[in-house]
């Protein structure tokens, strides 16, 4: 495995690989590496012959700045678990100059809905400060296909059409989101957790499985067992619960017949004491 931690060498090395008929598969992440990650990775290695990860905090996709600066970090730990699961190359800038360009110009792009629901309403310039990170890691490592997971499931239909508004010709491979045997969704925030919030953090997941459930008598139903249960969940402030379509994100409205759903998804979000969580889960099968 080799660590680059300038983009120019890096660029240099994809170049060649690239010139060998080489397909480069990328697994953005923010690091505090989990098995989550580590099924990216699994996913660019059976589909790719050279795969690469990047390890980037990006501080333009936080608009809470306490947030940026308690994400965990945890550089050695993340290096030897992508070793020991055979990544080709590990691109770790020690900057945000080794990741944006000196004269970068915000990447502003028309989500429609995506910009004024969930997570687009919650966290003002969150997307924007996404898309501004990964199209300048996509232009320094220029990847065939580029994988990420679907628990930040919005985040994903935001990349998605950057990629097509920007043109790039690079596939997107969205991964199931990796749990733990008790429904709870594997998160670099979950490391932030006290072992007791922890353990309310698979509540979140139960709460979505009752909506699952509940959908069967009418969307309403649905609506209000699960935040039912996810304001019983001790020490948890809930930011938002919404039902949407999964294709759209647009909220299906409670007056909604079962017949006329189109692919139901569950969204949530919240904190367990400082700490912000969101999960995802479909409602059909």
């Amino acid at each position: 495995m080799q660590v680059y931690y300038s983009q120019n060498t890096l660029k240099k090395v994809l170049e060649e690989l690239k010139t060998q008929g080489k397909t480069i598969g990328f697994v953005p992440t923010m690091g505090a590496l989990h098995a989550g990650h580590l099924s990216l990775l699994e996913h660019a290695q059976q589909n790719c012959d050279i795969t690469v990860t990047s390890i980037f905090v990006n501080p333009t996709q936080f608009n809470n700045p306490s947030d940026f600066t308690n994400y965990p970090r945890t550089k050695e730990q993340d290096l030897a678990l992508l070793k020991g699961k055979g990544c080709d190359i590990v691109f770790y800038p020690q900057n945000k100059d080794e990741v944006f360009p000196t004269d970068f110009k915000d990447v502003n792009l028309n989500y429609g809905i995506l910009e004024s629901v969930m997570e687009g309403k919650h966290r003002p310039g969150h997307f924007k400060g996404v898309a501004n990170v990964v199209s300048c890691l996509f232009n320094i490592v220029n990847p065939t296909t580029a994988f990420f997971g679907l628990k930040d499931f919005q985040q994903f239909a935001v990349i998605n059409a950057l990629v097509k508004q920007l043109n790039y010709p690079i596939k997107l491979v969205g991964v199931e989101t990796k749990r733990a045997d008790n429904g709870l969704a594997l998160s670099s925030r979950n490391a932030l957790l006290s072992p007791e919030n922890l353990d309310a953090a698979q509540q979140l997941y139960k709460a979505m499985s009752i909506a699952k459930d509940a959908l069967t008598q009418s969307v309403a139903k649905a609506y209000t067992s699960a935040e039912q249960h996810l304001k019983s969940i001790p020490n948890f402030t809930l930011e938002y619960f919404c039902i949407a379509e999964s294709r759209s994100l647009k909220p299906i409205d409670i007056t909604t017949p079962i017949e006329k759903l189109v692919q139901p998804r569950a969204f949530v979000a919240g904190f367990l004491g400082k700490v912000r969580l969101i999960d995802n889960l479909s409602l059909i099968d």
